[in-house]
């Protein structure tokens, strides 16, 4: 026979030629003819002529598949026939090696799609069928064709065009998975578990397993799982109880979890239950026991137990009511006469409508009532605090007054107490009245004389509620006003103290107009992110952290992406700014008409006094609409991120902001308000009318949603800068500061309209052209 080049022969024929060589049979086929000349020391080799190879090979197919069909047919017809002769206790192997059809096994195996996150990976996916080949003793011939079938996607694409017949599972796994390898990235698996958030419905510890099983899918250290459980179980009493502890694995956290849980749904009089050591817990059951009567009861007379105050032998230290037999009241004002309430939700004085809704949930909270903790129900719709009997110390007598709740119920008070209360961080001199202790959920209800008390504020978030001290602001007018003038000033800032900011926390956000971005194509645009020096990095990552934490950003996984970079600010720190300009290419304009200088300067011209106003990091307070995010989305050295508000470098970004504050004074009656983007003018002649456009203007802020920066409004002064110019109640002038103005454009319009305006004031012409500082 001739001899035959290796570089002629096929692919098949150069395996079959490795094989029995005992050379491996992976990679192209330069690389296979390589390692057979390497191998057998020579080029050339005696092959069978090929007509006789398709022959032997057509031969080889047919008796398979004559064979899986003979097979097949024995197997479906002695299945009955089986199943009823074998024990059902018993089933020896040779049961299960000739009891399954390959239908049967195509239906046990799973599908192998590669593209899909939810699949699994050629390692796994083969490491599945070999468990259940072992487990059922299956005919490995038929597991390989039957396995065939699983492959859907580019899976299926890849094995028809291979060309190549696999004749047992070992050659077929490594195929597959030398062709569909899998590495596990890190930073995704990071940025998945970062994203998990338990949602109000999900159980907490379908919550803990998620994670639990993303982390043990990358390998993650218990430390990282748990931190990633600890962020996102969105459980304020469960985050709250564990946040003082440090759990070394994820046993301990879940053994933690399970008391909460169990803690939390026995019943007090529950006897207690050990939980297991190993982490696993059954199912918490609601446990029921028959109470005692008096058993745990303490009387408030003598204080022992095993009887109340009203039953007490010794002699009552208070007076009681001899239509009752309760203290609190006399029988003049004894409430047996009076429409009873059992459960005063919402106490009005006698007199005050009672105007506040009710949610169904209930608030409460641990304050220092003196020097004892109690637990208070937080109720702003109640104009009164009431404490228990019980609970009362150095009680006094005070003018009855009657308390109304619900369905006309009313109760009749003559006693209050004067403690200090503790309220996280504030500390209120307060008033409260005491009552029964069937009258209210709690041991102490906190009303609106306590919760709107002056300089304080509650803030009620998915963590429960919390005060604050609210700072007073220190604003002082420009021109010296009188005493009664000084008064309404701060009557007026004191009123309006939520439209100003002095943090990114207080900072509002726009409730009429939300920002919405149109691309004029839908082509993904990802730019290549800037190198940042390595010692700037922290910057980065500080910068971030913040946004993140003010929600101005979040996490994305958006198609877009544009790079970042470091600017100077003028007092030298650092700015984090997005180029964002492939994005504006593509963005569909807005066409917004941005005011001019004559037409602003116009509406003041005649003013004595001028209130300039800044908001606090304007663009912050307009949100972007939900499918805009997607095209803010930036790149740093660890992550991808989009802006949840209005970010600089947007193209359209001024026109909106621009039609946002121009919206606000058309609401204004009066025409002497301007503004230029975030700068906004009021104009009055004498101060009583500056002090009415204040208040209007500030009244729309707070609807609209909107805080100003007080550290950069002025208010009432004779003389500003403003857009390069000086204005005062002389007129105006060409400005004297030395700010950037590089973005205004002079027109020739006003060019002219400046040479007529300032011309005749200055010496001459070379003086008048150096103290213009706004190119022209």
């Amino acid at each position: 026979m001739p001899l035959i080049k290796a570089e002629s022969l096929k692919v098949g024929t150069l395996r079959e030629l490795l094989r029995e060589r005992d050379l491996s049979t992976k990679g192209t086929k330069a690389e296979l003819v390589t390692r057979l000349i390497e191998g057998a020391g020579t080029d050339e080799f005696d092959i069978e002529d090929e007509s006789n190879e398709l022959k032997l090979l057509r031969d080889v197919v047919s008796s398979l598949a004559a064979t899986v069909e003979s097979l097949s047919k024995k197997i479906d017809s002695k299945s009955e026939k089986h199943n009823s002769d074998i024990p059902k206790k018993i089933v020896s192997d040779d049961h299960f090696n000739h009891s399954h059809s390959i239908r049967d096994i195509v239906e046990l195996l799973p599908d192998f799609e590669p593209t899909k996150t939810s699949s699994l990976t050629a390692k796994a996916f083969i490491q599945r069928v070999r468990q259940l080949a072992t487990a059922y003793n299956w005919n490995e011939a038929a597991v390989v064709f039957a396995v065939q079938t699983k492959l859907n996607g580019p899976a299926k694409l890849w094995f028809d065009s291979c060309g190549l017949i696999f004749e047992n599972l070992k050659d077929f796994a490594e195929a597959l998975e030398s062709e569909f390898p899998h590495v596990e990235n890190e930073a995704d698996i990071h940025f998945r578990m970062s994203s998990y958030i338990r949602k109000p419905t999900e159980p907490v510890i379908d919550f803990f397993y998620r994670v639990y099983a993303e982390g043990r899918k990358g390998q993650t250290s218990d430390a990282t799982i748990i931190q990633y459980i600890r962020r996102g179980l969105n459980h304020g009493p469960l985050q709250n109880a564990i946040a003082p502890l440090n759990f070394q694995t994820t046993n301990e956290l879940l053994d933690a979890v399970n008391r909460f849980l169990a803690n939390r749904q026995r019943l007090p009089e529950a006897s207690q239950r050990k939980p297991e050591n190993d982490g696993h817990f059954e199912p918490i059951k609601k446990l029921t026991a028959t109470p005692v009567k008096n058993a745990n009861r303490v009387c408030y007379n003598c204080f022992k137990p095993g009887h109340i105050s009203v039953n007490c032998p010794q002699p009552q230290r208070l007076e009681r009511c001899a239509k009752c037999s309760k203290t609190g009241h006399t029988t003049e004002f004894c409430k047996s006469v009076l429409p009873a309430s059992r459960n005063i939700n919402q106490v009005v004085s006698d007199g005050v409508p009672d105007q506040v809704s009710r949610e169904t949930g209930r608030i409460t909270k641990n304050i220092l009532l003196d020097d004892m903790v109690v637990d208070a129900f937080i109720d702003p719709g109640s104009d009164r605090t009431l404490v228990r009997e019980s609970v009362a110390r150095n009680s006094i007598p005070c003018d009855p007054i009657i308390l109304k709740g619900f369905a006309g119920g009313s109760f009749v008070c003559d006693k209050k107490i004067n403690p200090v209360i503790t309220i996280d961080e504030c500390v209120v001199n307060a008033v409260i009245y005491v009552v029964n202790d069937n009258l209210i959920p709690n041991a102490l209800l906190l009303g609106s004389d306590v919760l709107l008390s002056k300089n304080r504020r509650m803030i009620i978030d998915s963590d429960g509620c919390r005060f604050e001290t609210i700072k007073p602001l220190n604003i002082k007018p420009e021109t010296e006003l009188s005493s009664n003038e000084k008064r309404q000033f701060n009557e007026m800032i004191t009123e309006f103290r939520q439209c100003f900011a002095e943090t990114i926390p207080e900072m509002g956000r726009c409730q009429t107009k939300q920002m919405d971005i149109q691309l004029i194509h839908d082509k993904p645009i990802q730019s290549r992110a800037y190198r940042i020096p390595l010692a700037k990095r922290q910057v980065v990552d500080r910068i971030v952290q913040e946004l993140l934490d003010n929600e101005i950003i979040r996490y994305s996984n958006s198609t877009y992406s544009s790079p970042i970079v470091l600017v100077k600010k003028q007092n030298g720190e650092d700015r984090l700014c997005v180029d964002y300009r492939a994005i504006n290419e593509a963005t569909r304009k807005r066409p917004y008409p941005m005011p001019t200088v004559d037409e602003i300067m116009s509406q003041i011209a005649d003013s004595t006094y001028f209130i300039t106003l800044d908001l606090f990091s304007g663009y912050y307070q307009i949100e972007l609409t939900e499918s805009s995010k997607q095209y803010t989305a930036f790149i740093t050295h660890n992550g991808q991120y989009e802006f949840n508000v209005m970010p600089f470098g947007l193209v359209n970004a001024p026109m909106e902001f621009q039609s946002v504050i121009s919206g606000i004074i058309r609401q204004m009656k009066s025409k002497r308000v301007i503004n230029y983007i975030d700068e906004v003018i009021i104009g009055c002649r004498d101060i009583a009318e500056g002090m009415d456009l204040l208040r209007e203007l500030l009244t729309i802020l707070k609807n609209e949603g909107l805080t100003l920066r007080p550290s950069k409004c002025t208010f009432f002064a004779r003389k500003i800068e403003f857009l390069g110019h000086t204005v005062s109640e002389n007129g105006i002038m060409p400005g004297t500061s030395t700010r950037n103005t590089n973005h205004l454009r002079r027109t020739k319009k006003e060019i002219l309209w400046l040479w007529k305006t300032f011309r005749p004031q200055q010496a001459n012409r070379t003086s008048w052209s150096q103290n213009i500082k706004v190119p022209i």
